[in-house]
């Protein structure tokens, strides 16, 4: 059983690889199941059983693409003590990740402005205040210290990284 469900998921990885792979601008960032299971191999029922539809398959690869760049990110800002250090490795690490993941990163930015967003954002704040959570607490003890202004959580992303994001 340990087995046939490591085989399951990495099948279902694989997945997500191939609909990275189709997720272009051409094709609105939503490729179809069937295209998913031609490119990946698992049946269009296995597919279904495990995701569900199409939205979500394009839901989880943002999650795992969004997981990607934040924990690439996390990893380079918790180290520093001093804020500007720590802002400095955000945008660096920011820059670093679009580098060697273009797909990801593109993926990650234009799903980000599609109805997909609207579609599952519940699920996406609760999965955002989890994978954000190392980043928080780092900003948080900046504020605490008086090295970082204090700001509604959500305007961090946009003081930090918007302005790279959008270059």
């Amino acid at each position: 059983r340990v087995k046939r469900q490591a085989r399951g998921e990495r099948a279902m990885e694989r997945a997500l690889d191939a609909a990275l792979e189709l997720a272009t601008p051409q094709r609105g960032f939503r490729p179809t199941i069937q295209e998913v299971s031609a490119r990946a191999k698992p049946s269009v029922g296995s597919l279904y059983h495990h995701f569900g539809s199409q939205q979500r398959i394009t839901f989880a690869l943002y999650q795992r693409c969004l997981d990607q760049m934040l924990t690439f990110i996390t990893a380079k800002v918790v180290r520093e003590r001093d804020a500007e250090r720590g802002v400095k490795a955000m945008v660096r690490a920011y820059l670093a990740f679009v580098a060697r993941h273009p797909a990801e990163a593109r993926f990650v930015f234009a799903a980000a402005h599609t109805e997909l967003v609207d579609a599952f954002r519940a699920e996406l704040v609760e999965h955002a205040a989890r994978a954000t959570g190392p980043l928080a607490a780092w900003v948080e003890r900046q504020v605490a210290a008086g090295a970082v202004v204090k700001l509604p959580p959500a305007l961090y992303e946009v003081v930090l990284i918007g302005a790279v994001a959008e270059a």
